[in-house]
């Protein structure tokens, strides 16, 4: 496998959190997904191992356990792309054993190369005919291909190879919904359950599916049974209050919104269930403000992927501390500075704009005097009417009018706060008993007008632009469900991932 492989995997098990999934065989599909262009590594017994033939030790040689545990090691320190050349040489020395394929298809799972990590699982099968588990496993990555009636297939396989084995039969459920079969799904969740009782994901699952079925109490039932048995559970809250939502039920599915927001508040899906029911409650208001705060996630999770990717560009970090200053995430924003002030150079005139954003953010969190430093170290790099217009901003705040009078002329704007700055500072020159003075600020003051002239240097920069579509930020209808299935410590993004619209 070439260096060029190794690294590109490394770059997506970085995004692919290497933790298992909650009661699941089968690891969560990555939501980091690959690129187009990209090949994917290798799964062959022949070409993973680096240096020359010769050098190679002889397969008898090889302890294919000490090699299983060293890749486990490099697994847990992110170290992907060292963890699958050893799952390679274990493969090559011992071919005949299904469980170190069934290692590597998680590996490759975890990766996003969910067509190489079937095959693997195909040859651990053929090893290991009775593997219910490997069966699972790659039932469910047909399922995450969409390729439905052959993951049906795997999970009845394993359904009778093991009858007490309950996750094939969630997952059959799972396929049986996403092909529009909502009572048979509703018998293999029933199925599930007569097992394991507790079985969380498959309460939650059912009760989705009774709201397909308008059987809108019985939902909200299995889905409080599912709350009950894990309160942190975001799927069951969500779901329930679709089941609310469903039912008419709109202050019911609110409150459940809100639980579901608590817990994760970066999913948009849960803010726009929650203003389609504030909205059928006439709270016009609050449904817009949702809305107005997916389209901030959304631009936010563009200025995220711009980071991620030209992480040493200085503009990237300010755009998205610019981002999180207009959702009022001033420490984030804060640290984001800080970042693009290392990368500037502290103290160059490259780092002016910088400085200005820092003293902005300072201030509108309260930290007058550390707004007033900052916009001293934007002047210091550079004279700059913006650092002159934060600065004379943060000297009316101290009601220090003098001298914001005097940043604001440096800053040459012209608005209605500079004219009350020139006002109160004529009055307290009047308190002081320079009335000539103060008939000269009183005059500057009465002979501003902003009718046909737009400030100079306003207090506020205006946010970077994020190029974003939001006309349809979650397409419920056609997500297909999600679930992870348990038994061999496999790899997963998320620890909870049931059918959930």
């Amino acid at each position: 496998m070439s260096g060029r492989r190794f690294e590109l995997l490394r770059m997506l098990l970085l995004l692919a959190p290497l933790s298992a999934g909650c009661g699941g065989d089968a690891p969560q599909p990555s939501e980091a997904s690959a690129t187009t262009s990209a090949t994917a590594p290798s799964a062959s017994n022949d070409g993973a191992t680096a240096g020359s033939a010769a050098d190679a030790p002889q397969a008898a040689d090889i302890d294919v356990d000490a090699l299983l545990a060293q890749a486990e090691q490099h697994l847990q320190l992110r170290q992907g792309n060292e963890a699958l050349q050893l799952l390679n040489q274990a493969i090559e020395a011992a071919p005949e054993r299904a469980d170190v394929y069934v290692r590597r298809a998680e590996l490759l799972t975890a990766a996003d190369y969910k067509a190489q990590a079937v095959a693997d699982l195909t040859k651990a099968i053929e090893l290991d005919p009775r593997n219910a588990r490997a069966c699972n496993t790659r039932g469910y990555l047909r399922m995450a291909l969409k390729e439905f009636d052959a993951a049906i297939e795997d999970f009845s396989t394993a359904v009778s190879i093991d009858l007490k084995y309950p996750q094939p039969y969630n997952n059959r459920g799972l396929v049986r919904i996403s092909l529009g079969e909502p009572d048979k799904a509703l018998l293999d969740f029933d199925a599930a359950l007569r097992i394991d009782p507790d079985y969380i994901d498959a309460h939650n699952n059912r009760g989705y599916t009774l709201t397909l079925l308008n059987r809108h109490d019985d939902a909200v039932a299995a889905l409080t049974h599912a709350i009950e048995l894990d309160p942190k559970y975001v799927n069951a809250w969500n779901n329930r209050g679709l089941a609310h939502k469903s039912a008419g039920r709109f202050d019911e599915a609110v409150a459940d919104f809100n639980h579901a927001i608590e817990l994760q508040p970066s999913n948009t899906k849960y803010y726009l269930h929650r203003s389609e029911a504030l909205a059928e409650l006439g709270r016009d208001a609050e449904s817009k403000a949702d809305i107005e705060h997916v389209v901030w996630l959304e631009r936010l999770a563009v200025a995220d992927k711009r980071v991620a990717s030209t992480g040493e560009i200085p503009s990237s970090w300010l755009a998205r501390a610019e981002h999180m200053r207009a959702g009022k995430r001033y420490d984030a924003a804060l640290s984001d500075v800080v970042r693009a002030i290392q990368l500037l150079g502290p103290g160059t005139p490259e780092a002016c704009d910088a400085y200005v954003l820092q003293a902005r953010i300072l201030l509108e969190q309260g930290h007058i005097e550390r707004a007033i430093e900052a916009a001293n170290q934007a002047l210091q790099c550079r004279p700059e009417q913006q650092a002159y217009s934060v600065r004379g901003d943060a000297h009316y705040q101290l009601q220090n009018f003098e001298r914001a009078v005097d940043d604001y002329q440096q800053a040459r704007r012209l608005d209605p706060m500079v004219q009350q700055a020139f006002t109160l500072h004529a009055e307290q020159l009047e308190a002081k008993g320079d009335i000539q003075q103060a008939g000269y600020f009183r005059e500057q003051a009465s002979r501003m007008s902003f009718e046909s002239r737009p400030a100079a240097a306003s207090e506020s920069a205006a946010p970077l632009p994020f190029p974003v579509d939001v006309t349809q930020p979650v397409d419920d209808s056609a997500e297909a469900p999600k679930e992870s299935v348990s038994g061999t410590q496999a790899v997963a993004e998320e620890p909870a991932d049931s059918v959930e619209r």
